[in-house]
């Protein structure tokens, strides 16, 4: 429809990511391609194809993750009701440089390079895909458990029903199991 927006990246690069489960996602090309130009007007369903940087040059990982990550928190009001002037206020919210967004950053590249390896949708994922996650991430990073909160609150940027998923009973179980695990943090010098 002609309330869909555009967002392309100018780096060639190619990638054999799965759709994760993101209609706005399998529809639209995420890095611009001279072969196979997108244009709003002439396709309404964002692209017509799945063309996620395609060449034959594959971009470095890092660059290929933070393509899918904006493309993810990008496609999280695609297929809503709001206009396009209100998506592209909401969206830039959350891809604007701040420092939120800076802090965010390195839990939602990890996020989405794990979600690609389990086939979890990066906007519509479940509760238990979240636990999984930062469990896997505490385990493999020993993270602290006020930088898991931060972490969750990254990954939760990119749902779809992110206030609905906050308040989650597993994902408050787990952090109560987490708090109560962790040592207490000493508050005086040795």
């Amino acid at each position: 429809t002609a309330n869909h927006t555009h967002y392309t990246q100018d780096s060639p690069g190619s990638s054999n990511l799965d759709n994760n489960g993101s209609p706005a996602l399998d529809q639209c090309a995420l890095v611009s391609s001279p072969s196979a130009p997108c244009d709003i007007q002439t396709t309404p369903s964002l692209c017509q194809s799945y063309q996620v940087l395609q060449s034959t040059d594959p971009l470095p990982l890092k660059e290929r993750l933070e393509t899918v990550r904006l493309a993810a928190l990008r496609s999280k009001f695609v297929d809503t009701a709001l206009s396009v002037s209100a998506q592209q206020l909401l969206t830039k919210r959350l891809t604007e440089d701040s420092p939120t967004t800076r802090a965010y950053k390195h839990a939602q590249l990890a996020f989405v390079e794990w979600a690609e390896e389990h086939s979890v949708s990066l906007t519509d994922f479940q509760a238990t895909d979240l636990v999984n996650f930062l469990s896997d991430i505490k385990s493999r990073r020993n993270l602290h458990y006020n930088t898991l909160k931060t972490w969750r609150s990254g990954v939760l940027r990119f749902h779809r029903n992110q206030t609905n998923m906050a308040n989650d009973l597993v994902i408050q179980a787990f952090f109560t199991a987490l708090c109560s695990a962790a040592e207490p943090i000493p508050i005086h010098r040795p």
